[in-house]
């Protein structure tokens, strides 16, 4: 099992910016779903330009408020 130690850890805390974002998307699979929210990388990657802004501010908010939004 790959691990992270406690630099790289610390190190990856924070706001994330719209370059992190599309870097990260760039690697993931077409078909695959990140979350428990079922929509896949595919989506993201075709609706990104129209989503990114969102998206973004809806990750640094739940980071800033350390708070996750409840799925029922």
């Amino acid at each position: 099992m790959n691990t992270l130690d406690n630099e790289d850890k610390l190190s990856m805390e924070g706001i994330l910016n719209k370059y992190e974002c599309a870097n990260a998307l760039k690697q993931m699979n077409y078909s695959k779903s990140q979350g428990s929210d079922g929509i896949t990388a595919e989506f993201y990657k075709l609706f990104w330009k129209d989503t990114k802004k969102h998206y973004i501010s809806s990750i640094n908010y739940s980071f800033e408020s350390n708070k996750l939004t409840k799925l029922q």
